[in-house]
């Protein structure tokens, strides 16, 4: 349907440090409730980076098909915490489609108003890696998700050896 124009697609990523560490909040969280949906019984068997890694690579196994196909929009996750309003537009533009400045304000505002609500949200901090895994913590990440970073252009805290 994508190769002939009757269907468009975006990909929705967020740097592979700090999806670990909300997917790590999610399995906490799923742990410790005694009646499961079927997301909390995927992530309840992490408990550690370890546990999660081969899941991650798993997923940027599926970022890697997507990028090599080719007809795709990828936003970041960053990008719409920290200008929502311009990427909501992007992705009209992409689906072809003009966008109404006032229905896209009024479309950020309502879903702004709503995060707190939200139970996939955890925390919506930018770059938290940093200020939660220690130095050691970061290279190790960085070393196992070493691929998923640089492809996906997220910039190294400190560069894994090549």
């Amino acid at each position: 349907m994508i190769n002939v124009g009757f269907a468009r697609a975006y990909y929705s990523l967020r740097d592979p440090r700090d999806a670990m560490l909300s997917a790590l909040d999610h399995a906490a969280s799923a742990q410790a409730k005694t009646e499961k949906t079927l997301s909390d019984v995927y992530f309840a068997r992490f408990h550690s980076r370890q546990d999660l890694c081969p899941a991650l690579l798993s997923a940027f196994g599926t970022f890697h098909r997507w990028k090599r196909f080719g007809k795709v929009l990828f936003v970041r996750y960053e990008d719409v915490l920290a200008a929502p309003e311009q990427e909501l537009d992007r992705i009209v533009e992409w689906l072809g489609l003009k966008a109404d400045r006032k229905n896209v304000s009024t479309v950020v505002a309502h879903f702004a108003k709503r995060k707190a609500e939200t139970r996939h949200f955890n925390k919506g901090v930018l770059t938290r890696y940093s200020s939660e895994l220690n130095a050691r913590e970061i290279r190790e990440v960085e070393v196992h998700l070493c691929d998923c970073i640089r492809e996906m252009n997220y910039r190294f805290s400190q560069l894994p050896n090549e």
